[in-house]
This record gives C-alpha cells, sequence and structure tokens, in this order.
C-alpha cells in the first residue's frame, strides 16, 4: 500500500546537464496532499552514485543534507527548500553491462502520531477498517536523475606506476589447462586400455607442451624480465609513457602499448556467481623501438566522456595499461596491469 498520493516530493535541478566538479543544486519541493497536517522529523536528501546491470543494484553515498527546520506542513501546504549537495567527481554512464547513474534521493520521515493518522486515513479509503493498523508504514520518498558530464575537466593518472611480467599469465594458463586436459585423456585411455603405457604417453604429451611453452613465453620472458612502467600526466590531455627493465636485452623487436577501459560486473548466474567484462574503450595502439632498458613515449586520454576508475562492491570500472612485446624472432608477449584514473582539477581554474 502506497502513501505518496498523500504527499508529493519534487526536485528540480537548477539545470539540465552538470559538469564534473560542478556542484548539485536545485529546489525540493514537498507539497502536503493530504487532509491532515503532517508533523516533520526530518527530510533527508541524498546524492547517490547508483550502479545497475545484469540484475544488480548498488549504491554509494556522495553527500547528504538533512532539513530540519520544518517542523509542521499544513493541509496543502508547500515547503520549499534550496539544496545544495557539493560536487560530483564522475560521469553518468550507459554502457553495455554497466549503468552508471547520479541522483538526488529524497525522503521525508513524519511523527509516529501523523503515521497513525495517515494509516487511519488511508485505510477508511480502502474501506477494511482499522484492524490492519500497524502493517504497513507511509513511505515518503522520491528520486531525480541527475545528468553529470565531463564538460572541461580533465582525466588523470592517480595511480600510473607498476610492473608488467609480460607472457607469464598466458604461460600459466596454458600449462594449467594442459595439466588438467592430458590428465583427463589418460584416465580415460588407461582405463580402456589398461596399460602402463599410457602414463609414459602422458608424460610425453605434457614435456610437448612444457616446451613449447618454455620457447614461445616463458624463455622470452626470462631473457627480458619484469618491465616497468610510469605514466605521467602532460598538458593537453597526454601523457608520457615510461619503459624499463633491469636486463639490457636485444632479443625486443619492438613494444606496442594503449590503455582500455574495462566494465565488470559479478552476478548471479543460477546456481553460481559470474563476472561480465566489457571493454568500453580502447586506444590505438602505439610503438617503440629499442634496444636498451628504457624506452619512452606518449598517450592521449579519450576525448569523449567516461567513467573514471571506481570499485563499488560487485560493480567495477577497471582502467588498464597493457602492452605487447614483439621479439626478433617474432614472438609475442602480453602483459598488463591495472592503473588508477580520476579527473583532475582544472574545472577549478
Amino acid at each position: 500500500m502506497s502513501y505518496k498520493n498523500f504527499v508529493n516530493i519534487s526536485f528540480t535541478a537548477s539545470k539540465r546537464d552538470f559538469s564534473v566538479g560542478e556542484a548539485i543544486t536545485g529546489q525540493l519541493q514537498v507539497e502536503n496532499k493530504s487532509k491532515i497536517a503532517l508533523k516533520i522529523e526530518n527530510i533527508e536528501v541524498k546524492l547517490v552514485l547508483k550502479h545497475q546491470g545484469k540484475g544488480e543494484t548498488d549504491s554509494i553515498e556522495i553527500n547528504k543534507y538533512v532539513e530540519k527546520t520544518i517542523k509542521t506542513l499544513a493541509v496543502g501546504a508547500v515547503a520549499i527548500v534550496e539544496i545544495d549537495l557539493g560536487a560530483v567527481t564522475t560521469v553518468t554512464y550507459n554502457g553495455y553491462n554497466v549503468t552508471q547513474s547520479v541522483l538526488v534521493y529524497t525522503k521525508v520521515d513524519i511523527s509516529k502520531e501523523t503515521e497513525r493518522l495517515l494509516r487511519k486515513e488511508k485505510l477508511s479509503d480502502f474501506k477494511i477498517g482499522g484492524y490492519l493498523s500497524g502493517v504497513f508504514r507511509p513511505d515518503f520518498y522520491n528520486e531525480t536523475l541527475v545528468i553529470v558530464t565531463k564538460s572541461k575537466a580533465e582525466y588523470c593518472f592517480i595511480k600510473g606506476k607498476g610492473v608488467i611480467k609480460p607472457g607469464i599469465r598466458m604461460a600459466a594458463i596454458i600449462l594449467f589447462l594442459g595439466l588438467v586436459i592430458s590428465i583427463v585423456c589418460g584416465v580415460l585411455v588407461y582405463n580402456m586400455l589398461k596399460s602402463n603405457v599410457v602414463i609414459y604417453g602422458f608424460l610425453f604429451g605434457y614435456a610437448i607442451i612444457f616446451c613449447s611453452v618454455y620457447y614461445l613465453k616463458i624463455g622470452p620472458y626470462l631473457a627480458i624480465g619484469a618491465i616497468n612502467f610510469e605514466l605521467q600526466n602532460l598538458e593537453d590531455q597526454h601523457y608520457s609513457v615510461k619503459l624499463y627493465t633491469k636486463k639490457r636485452t636485444q632479443i625486443i623487436y619492438e613494444v606496442a602499448y594503449n590503455l582500455l577501459g574495462t566494465e565488470l560486473v559479478t552476478y548471479d548466474n543460477g546456481s553460481r556467481r559470474s563476472t561480465a567484462t566489457y571493454v568500453f574503450y580502447k586506444t590505438a595502439a602505439k610503438t617503440l623501438r629499442g634496444r636498451t632498458g628504457r624506452m619512452s613515449g606518449e598517450g592521449s586520454f579519450p576525448p569523449n566522456a567516461l567513467p573514471i576508475s571506481i570499485k563499488n562492491n560487485d560493480f567495477e570500472i577497471r582502467w588498464i595499461f597493457a602492452i605487447e612485446i614483439r621479439t626478433k624472432a617474432n614472438l609475442k608477449l602480453k602483459g598488463e596491469a591495472k592503473v588508477e584514473l580520476a579527473y583532475g582539477d582544472s574545472f577549478e581554474h
């Protein structure tokens, strides 16, 4: 049973779209449409960042305003409150699996005495008597969507350093899957043939897999070593890229790098939990060449409005710096590391 017909709540934003870093302001109106005067305990207004996708929903409270000066609202009266909820540091985003919204959530709390009177009023309308008194409670609330855009705000790295071990993750995956497949196939064949030759066949097969992985991935990685990277902000929405290794290797022919924006949501998929991943942004790869242990280049941030790095329980916006090394033997090693992207303070200048 809803009591929304008794109290009308509306929030009118001061403008259609807000920019990152701009205060969310507007006018809140609370109208008493009931037949009794409302005794109000408080009016709570929250600025909320809400994520939705794959049947999951979660929110982060950004700021809160509590209005306690309005004590009573007469029949037919309208209370008007000017609201300033502070700034939002990310943008509205409608992705493939994840939606990110900025909401102004308003809740009006009334006294217990007013609840009892409204309940009686509502039940009398339905002509079902007062024996259900106490079962239903008023829920006076309102949600208003606010659009936040990038505008003139600039991206910047708040964490742009790390270490990448190219090829190792893929090598580990192949070796693990190869071991599982070899064991399963070995057991099946052994049950059919009942011969110890199967064991030697299993060992020989996995040895081939290991040698192949070592030649294609592990060996080149050991020759190159871990790649240290550092990304630093430059002017005009560019950033510098510095790569260096402890080893002065001669086998690197070129290194390609790019920046990726990825959305992730973990959701219930029947009897288990699954994670859906989608790359919503990927820069064109740029290439570095050099035989020393240090390489440097530049990259550019996306021109469009995209969400920054954020983790909200089952939801995550993840930015990744990825590289692909091509050796002189034309072998390829891929690796990546998580970085953190935010909007800078350009809106303050």
